[in-house]
């Protein structure tokens, strides 16, 4: 189990070297960030509790259109809905799709 760690640390000692820089990095700009003043300070906090407050007002403006949805009847109807919410409905030729789907009467 030690060889894998020394081998998997020398494999990766690019990667540990950058997590060591950005932790170093953080840890200045938050003791930078103590030395401030506090109109900064009270500064972002209100830029993290707006970030956070428009964060909650998307999800739940998704699911309220998530439990408005009408479920779909076919699987064509599926694969429409689908094609919709992942933002794909432009490259995709419907004429095609509804042959794919379509019921043999």
């Amino acid at each position: 189990m030690r060889f894998k760690k020394i081998i998997w640390e020398e494999m990766n000692r690019e990667y540990l070297q950058e997590q060591a820089a950005a932790a170093a990095a953080k840890m200045g700009s938050q003791a930078s960030f103590q030395n401030s003043s506090d109109e900064l300070r009270a500064a972002h906090e209100l830029a993290a509790a707006t970030a956070a407050a428009v964060a909650k007002s998307r999800k739940e403006r998704k699911q309220k259109q998530d439990v408005n949805a009408n479920p779909a009847q076919t699987a064509a109807e599926t694969a429409y809905q689908m094609l919709i919410k992942k933002r794909l409905s432009s490259k995709i030729n419907y004429d095609v799709l509804e042959t794919l789907f379509a019921e043999k009467k």
